[in-house]
């Protein structure tokens, strides 16, 4: 059997309409021949979902866990997939995000950035809201020219695909999942870590894991950089009316929560003729340029900003939506 091009990692807890649309956006939008899939489940008891993954059929490995300990559970989790993929990079994902790209070519083009750019550290398919994309890359800050000097742009080797770079003071890879990285890369810093004694916030799925696996990557003295897709291919699904991704903790649910208006999807998915038609000639198209919501609002501010209510480490937690914060799912 060909060895996969790409293994696609998810980590799944107690969100079956968030998978769905995940999975089947999966199945839509990318060559599945080409895909190791596999779904880690962190002991969900929402109804149907373990049948829904269970009938997925492109799915390779199906790890359903027991949760015995919260606070290690997602650093877990992604250990087990990065220890179980076969294919040379994996796109680490969590079960709220989904694809709004259909085709192949954006996926081409990442994988063969690395032939010719051994100094990626990850590669990022996903949409980010317009004032990041400003602050990241708009600013013109940390593109100075500095040893060991890197391009603010990248284009695929048929031209019609282009990235954009992270400033050097930037981490290299994306320590929080969503981004494309050399298994080489995870296994040189080693495995996700909980902080001793850490607990698990509504923040903080991890318990200090992100925070472990950044000073690992910097005690190593890697010089990577992080690479973003100018036109994204998929896009964090916001269903809270204060722009958060509902979360699950223990076992509470915060944020709303519902399934698709319509279908299986959140997001109208494009074709790559329309996306390359959002292409920027600056940095990057944003969460707001490429993301149409079927059937539902999407929180924005009154200057057409995507809004992302902060959350501390510990709360308190002003985003969760009153009907349903707390809401036992047992």
């Amino acid at each position: 059997m060909a060895r996969p091009d790409l293994t696609i990692g998810v980590v799944s807890c107690n969100r079956l309409f968030y998978l769905r649309a995940l999975m089947e956006s999966i199945r839509s939008c990318l060559p599945l021949h080409r895909l190791e899939c596999i779904v880690v489940d962190n002991a969900s008891i929402e109804p149907g979902l373990r049948e829904y993954i269970e009938s997925l059929d492109f799915v390779a490995g199906r790890v359903f866990r027991d949760r015995r300990s919260p606070a290690t559970e997602a650093a877990e989790a992604l250990n087990t997939i990065i220890e179980k993929a076969s294919a040379r990079y994996v796109l680490l994902l969590s079960d709220d995000v989904q694809f709004v790209v259909r085709g192949e070519r954006w996926l081409n083009a990442a994988l063969g950035l690395w032939d010719e750019h051994s100094w990626i550290g990850s590669i990022m398919p996903l949409a980010l809201r317009r004032v990041t994309i400003r602050r990241y890359f708009d600013s013109g800050l940390g593109h100075a020219v500095l040893p060991n000097t890197f391009p603010k742009r990248l284009r695929s080797r048929d031209g019609a695909t282009r990235f954009v770079c992270f400033k050097k003071r930037e981490l290299g890879i994306t320590h929080s999942a969503l981004g494309i990285t050399p298994v080489a890369v995870w296994q040189t810093i080693g495995p996700f870590r909980t902080k001793s004694g850490a607990r698990q916030t509504v923040q903080d799925a991890g318990a200090g894991a992100e925070d472990d696996v950044v000073r690992r990557y910097r005690g190593k003295g890697l010089n990577l950089r992080k690479v973003l897709l100018e036109v994204p291919a998929m896009a964090e699904i916001i269903t809270d009316p204060n722009g958060t991704q509902a979360r699950v903790r223990g076992n509470k649910r915060y944020g709303r929560y519902f399934a698709p208006p319509a279908g299986d999807f959140y997001y109208r998915i494009r074709s790559e003729a329309e996306a390359a038609a959002l292409a920027r000639s600056g940095s990057a198209a944003s969460f707001e340029d490429v993301v149409e919501p079927l059937g539902f609002e999407l929180p924005y501010d009154a200057q057409g900003n995507r809004l992302k209510n902060p959350v501390g480490a510990d709360g308190p937690f002003t985003w969760i939506h009153p009907s349903v914060a707390g809401v036992e799912l047992a």
